[in-house]
């Protein structure tokens, strides 16, 4: 039941370029076994919402990989009239640059920002919970992680937001300035390897506040979303992904066999080839977006 492509990449252009691939990892290779990892991208066109939403189902869980498709397209359904209701008419009343924002209206801000990106990581709970009833299955049987970005790009910059539960990473990566911006909430279980996962008893919790972030930044090299297929080899621990030299190292990686010129149409299936790199003991499945800028300044 569910079963799923292994391999799968995406190519969409607005104002950024939004590139995905996703691929079974060798353990589910060997196994003849699905892959649980997921991913959907959406452009809202140029001037407005740039979105992407990555998702790692447990390998544990029997239908995870139905779980990780479900949330990252329902997400995307979601956000379009949330950011429009809750976000964009802050936006028409200030300016881009959060240095001018006071106090208060950070907070109205992120109470904005959280109604929109956990507002839709919420439904997507909700709407998991039809399915597995449906099925008459359990909630374990449909664990699985969520990853989020938003972006709008204003005259003098642009707004960025994220949301995200479990594990894996999101990063906005400034290469020129070498400077990078961590995005997730550090999400380690109480155990190494464990981690939490898109259910309704984690969604009510407090924590669920600090999972929405946002940030305004001039500009950036590539907001990237990733699952821990790719986190696990170049960012082993959550402080890694504050350490600019291995983000360097990362997106060197990617250049050494990808053509990162924006007119390279061939971008995802180049990034599909590369995330085949061979890594003792890394053997999980991988998924990475990466949003970069159609244009500079």
């Amino acid at each position: 039941a569910f079963w799923k492509m292994p391999l799968h990449t995406d190519l969409i252009v607005g104002d950024l370029q939004i590139t995905a691939a996703s691929r079974r990892g060798r353990s589910h290779a060997h196994e003849g076994t699905n892959r649980d990892d997921d991913f959907a991208l959406m452009s809202l066109g140029k001037g407005h919402w740039q979105i992407a939403a990555v998702a790692d189902g447990a390998g544990s869980s029997k239908y995870s990989r139905r779980a990780s498709q479900i949330v990252v397209n329902h997400s995307l359904l979601q956000l379009p009239a949330l950011l429009a209701e809750n976000v964009d008419p802050l936006l028409e009343k200030v300016p881009g640059d959060l240095s001018k924002w006071d106090t208060s209206f950070h907070k109205k801000f992120h109470d904005a920002m959280y109604n929109s990106l956990a507002g839709a990581a919420f439904s997507s709970v909700k709407r998991l919970e039809k399915e597995f009833l449906a099925s008459e299955s359990k909630q374990r049987d449909f664990y699985t992680t969520l990853l989020i970005v938003v972006a709008k790009r204003k005259e003098d910059g642009w707004i960025i937001g994220s949301f995200s539960v479990g594990d894996g990473g999101i990063g906005i990566y400034s290469k020129d300035r070498g400077e990078v911006i961590r995005m997730s909430h550090a999400d380690g279980g109480t155990f190494a390897g464990e981690t939490y996962f898109l259910t309704k008893d984690e969604m009510l919790k407090q924590e669920t506040f600090n999972r929405v972030k946002y940030k305004f930044v001039k500009d950036f090299t590539a907001i990237v979303a990733m699952t821990d297929g790719i986190t696990d080899p170049f960012f082993p621990t959550d402080n890694d992904l504050e350490d600019i030299s291995r983000w360097n190292k990362f997106w060197e990686s990617i250049e050494s066999e990808c053509n990162l010129a924006l007119e390279n149409k061939e971008f995802d299936k180049e990034l599909l080839k590369w995330m085949d790199f061979y890594m003792q003991g890394q053997n999980d499945d991988r998924t990475l977006a990466i949003l970069r800028p159609t244009m500079k300044g």
